[in-house]
């Protein structure tokens, strides 16, 4: 689910416009849910994992637009908040300073404190999440 939350916050658009895109009607169908992410990832998300979001957003047959914003919709931090991304990589570089972590070791340590050692990655929430643990 994240990684559609993603492509529809990059995607520069709103939620309820986004959200149009995919239906005609009140409420979205799994084709058309299932088109409107298969154009937004550029084919790029399978079938299997756009259903199973669905169904898990869903009444399992129809998609409202309060569901859909419900389960897709991303609070955009406000400039000066901790959540914001440049306050972030300010702090992080603060810390790798003050710590005198190498690049290679800050990032394990922040990916190990989100338990996401075995993915080597960090989302958006994940680095905001490590930071206010760190």
């Amino acid at each position: 689910m994240g990684i559609i939350k993603e492509l529809i916050y990059t995607s520069g658009r709103t939620l309820i416009d986004v959200y149009r895109q995919g239906t005609t009607g009140s409420f979205m169908d799994i084709g058309s849910f299932m088109n409107l992410v298969k154009s937004l990832s550029n084919n790029h998300v399978s079938e299997s994992d756009i259903q199973k979001v669905f169904e898990h957003v869903s009444d399992k047959q129809a998609l409202t637009f309060e569901n859909f914003e419900k389960a897709f919709k991303i609070a955009v931090p406000t400039p000066g908040s901790l959540l914001s991304e440049t306050t972030v990589i300010k702090q992080l570089r603060e810390w790798m300073f003050t710590r005198q972590y190498p690049a290679q070791s800050a990032f394990d340590r922040l990916v190990r404190s989100c338990d996401r050692l075995s993915q080597k990655s960090l989302r958006r929430s994940d680095m905001h999440k490590a930071m206010l643990i760190n």
